[in-house]
């Protein structure tokens, strides 16, 4: 177990995109700039999804024009397509997010695997145009609400596919927050094992009470990055 970890705090995005309320963006970005003050150096702030799908993050370049930059600050944002790209100036780290469910993928995203993976794939090659980094998100990585429990070669295939394209960072979501210590120590060491230059990063979320017993599971494993949200916003552990 390393004696360190980075966190990167993802209240503003997984915590405010299913508030119906719309907060004014003014009211984000003094939420922002007090974590940065506070001493956070890695957020996640915003989306840049299609302002019909998620209003609340319709706002996404000017709260991301609005953080007050700092020496050490890494601004992340989800990116789920060549338009999100498109729109994510300013932004240092570029998640492009896509299922490990089939069924997921065609409920949350309304396209299969295949046709979601073909919509990230342009994503490396314009983040480094302007000098951004791009992270995979897999959501369900550990259960699907429509199917079950993920097999762990499915997640393993799905970073293999980011690989090849240039992606050398890799989010797992436990998304409905079902994931048990041995599990993510089994899909940790799997990972590790068949893509050892992929840094790992997990999400949980603290729906059974298992949210820190996670934590340490993939501390324990290797693990040196993970992602909170301050006051619970989005449900994540810390």
């Amino acid at each position: 177990m390393s004696a360190n970890a980075i966190i990167t705090e993802v209240g503003l995005r997984d915590g405010l995109q299913g508030i119906p309320i719309i907060l004014p963006v003014a009211r984000k970005i003094e939420i922002a700039n007090r974590m940065v003050d506070a001493g956070i150096r890695r957020l996640e702030a915003t989306s840049f999804v299609s302002p019909r799908a998620v209003p609340q993050l319709a706002d996404a370049e000017q709260l991301v024009a609005g953080i007050e930059r700092v020496d050490g600050l890494v601004i992340e944002a989800l990116v789920p397509n060549q338009r999100g790209g498109e729109r994510a100036a300013g932004v240092d780290g570029w998640v492009a997010f896509m299922s490990v469910s089939e069924a997921h993928s065609q409920t949350n995203s309304n396209c299969s695997l295949e046709d979601a993976f073909e919509r990230l794939r342009p994503l490396p090659a314009m983040a480094a145009e302007i000098g951004a980094s791009v992270t995979a998100a897999l959501a369900v990585s550990f259960d699907c609400p429509f199917l079950g429990p993920m097999p762990v070669n499915n997640v393993v295939e799905l970073a293999k596919k980011f690989e090849a394209i240039g992606v050398t960072s890799l989010k797992l979501g436990d998304t409905i927050g079902t994931a048990s210590p041995g599990r993510v120590k089994a899909l940790v060491e799997a990972l590790h094992r068949e893509v050892p230059n992929v840094e790992l990063i997990l999400h949980f979320h603290n729906t059974r009470g298992l949210g820190l017993a996670n934590v340490m599971a993939g501390c324990n494993a290797g693990v040196t990055r993970f992602e909170s949200s301050l006051g619970g916003l989005g449900g994540c552990p810390f």
